[in-house]
């Protein structure tokens, strides 16, 4: 086998996707009534290629990243079904309350709308009463992942298994019930530099992102 690289796990987000397929697939055949579910750009990657290597469908769910209007500090993240989940502390230090929080919410959400058009979001009854793998190339706060499982449940999957190569234990352990299952293939105290872990890690063009649901 091809080694990753120096101090590196994973060549790239495709290898990353094997390998969680790998440590997924002796559960997968007994439970063929499943679904990969990916949240782009880096999670749509690494979920293309655990949905190839287990044979099973792939979607998208799109979740909006929030950062402050200079677009430095990161705030949380939104996903459908009006879900929030914030920083408040920053938010108050960035003095982010009233029309301001307003108007920055409105900017997510347009930017969330458009993403689901542009990468093919599925109808949610497609996912209901499904296994469903839910998929980042990493978690760091947890905002993200939060997010997507709060959206997730409301169209009552069978189980979700959370499906990421690497994430930080403290935001693990806030995470854990929200979820049936866990699957980590690295979990770190401290996750900063997610380069650090990939051989490769280049950023996704968006008709990279969209070619991933539209294989061939």
């Amino acid at each position: 086998m091809q080694a990753a690289g120096e101090g590196r796990l994973w060549r790239d987000r495709r290898h990353a996707g094997d390998r969680l397929g790998e440590r997924l697939a002796p559960q997968v055949r007994h439970h063929q009534d499943t679904t990969v579910v990916g949240i782009p750009p880096g999670g749509l990657a690494v979920a293309a290629s655990l949905a190839e290597h287990l044979q099973l469908p792939l979607n998208c769910w799109s979740v909006q990243r929030v950062r402050a209007p200079d677009g430095g500090m990161e705030l949380g993240a939104i996903a459908p079904g009006n879900i929030q989940v914030l920083d408040e502390e920053r938010l108050r230090q960035l003095r982010l309350c009233g029309p301001a929080r307003e108007r920055l919410m409105d900017l997510y959400e347009d930017r969330l709308r458009a993403d689901q058009d542009r990468y093919g979001d599925p109808d949610p009854a497609e996912l209901s009463h499904r296994r469903l793998i839910l998929v980042d190339e990493a978690i760091r706060s947890g905002r993200t992942m939060a997010a997507a499982l709060q959206s997730l449940r409301p169209l009552y999957p069978t189980a979700i298994t959370v499906a990421v190569p690497v994430g930080s234990r403290p935001a693990l352990d806030r995470l854990l019930l929200q979820a049936d299952q866990w699957v980590v293939l690295q979990a770190v105290d401290r996750l900063e530099v997610l380069s650090d872990w990939f051989a490769r890690l280049p950023s996704l063009k968006e008709r990279e992102v969209i070619a991933l649901m539209r294989p061939g």
